[in-house]
C-alpha cells in the first residue's frame, strides 16, 4: 500500500489492477483484496455480476455496477467487532435514488452503511449501528468521480470529500461494530430509506475505481497522502482544494 498504515489495513480493492479482476466477458466474478487479508469480494450468480471497464471512470477502470443488483459480498464476520474504521473510496455516481454503495446484504441488519437515498434531509447517508452519524448531498457524485474519505472511532464520527470536510450529524463515535454477517458492495437488504417497508434490497448504480478499509482512524497526514495518492493516480487532482499538501505533487 503506498501508506504505511500498518496491521490495520483490512480491505484493498483496486479496479487499476487487472489482475485482481476475474471476469467472463467483462462480467467480475471476484475482485481480489491487496491487503494481504484475502478478503476478496464475489459473486457467482451471473445476472448479479458487475462489469469491468477499461475507461468507466475518468477513462480510468472501474467496476461497474448497474442498479439492478449488481453486487460483491465480501467474507463473513469481515469488521465485526471493530472498534475504529476509516474507509476511503473513488466513485462516479450514485445514478439514482437509494443506492447502496455499502452495506450489510441480510435483512435488518446493522453495522456500517453507506446510502446514497432521495430523503430530503438524508441525501447520502452513513449508519453507524443503525446510528446516523453523516449525511451530506456532496457524496452523491452523479456527473464527477471523487474522493471520499470516512472515518469512526470511540470518540468522533467525521468525512471528507475531495479534500474536504464534511459535517457529521452525529460527533459521537462508535462503541463496536455489530454486524457479523456478510457486507457488499453495491447493494444493502433492509429498510431503503424512502419510506418502503423492510425487505427491499437496495441496489447502487455507480463506477468504483478503489475501495479501501482501514481497522484505525488515520492520522491527518496518513489521510492527506492517502487523498493525494487517489488524487494523483486516478486523474482527480483539480479536486483537491488549493491549499492541499499533494495538490501539486503525489506523495
Amino acid at each position: 500500500f503506498p501508506v504505511t498504515i500498518g496491521s490495520s489495513l483490512a480491505l484493498w480493492l483496486d479496479a487499476a489492477d487487472v489482475s485482481t479482476i476475474t471476469t467472463a466477458s467483462n462480467a467480475v466474478s471476484q475482485w481480489n483484496d491487496k491487503s494481504g487479508n484475502g478478503r476478496n469480494a464475489s459473486q457467482l450468480t451471473a445476472q448479479n455480476q458487475p462489469t469491468y471497464n477499461l475507461s468507466g471512470l475518468n477513462n480510468r477502470q472501474s467496476v461497474n455496477f448497474d442498479g439492478d443488483g449488481d453486487n460483491l459480498a465480501l467474507p463473513t464476520g469481515f469488521l465485526n467487532g471493530v472498534t475504529a474504521v476509516s474507509v476511503a473510496f473513488v466513485l462516479l455516481g450514485p445514478a439514482q435514488q437509494n443506492d447502496a454503495i455499502f452495506g450489510p446484504s441480510t435483512l435488518n441488519s446493522t453495522g456500517l452503511e453507506i446510502v446514497y437515498t432521495s430523503v430530503a434531509n438524508w441525501p447520502t447517508l452513513v449508519r453507524i449501528n443503525s446510528v446516523n452519524k453523516i449525511t451530506s448531498g456532496l457524496w452523491s457524485t452523479n456527473s464527477q468521480p471523487a474522493i471520499s474519505i470516512l472515518q469512526a472511532d470511540a470518540s468522533a464520527t467525521a468525512g471528507w470529500f475531495n479534500g474536504s470536510t464534511v459535517s457529521a450529524v452525529s460527533a459521537t463515535g462508535i462503541a463496536a461494530l455489530n454486524f457479523n454477517g456478510v457486507y457488499s458492495i453495491g447493494t444493502y437488504s433492509g429498510n431503503d430509506y424512502a419510506g418502503n417497508n423492510s425487505g427491499t434490497t437496495v441496489s447502487a448504480q455507480m463506477n468504483l475505481g478503489e475501495f479501501i478499509i482501514s481497522t484505525a482512524v488515520w492520522s491527518t497526514s496518513d489521510r492527506q497522502r492517502i487523498e493525494g495518492y487517489l488524487a494523483h493516480k486516478w486523474g482527480l487532482v483539480a479536486n483537491l482544494p488549493s491549499n492541499h499538501p499533494y495538490k501539486t505533487v503525489a506523495p
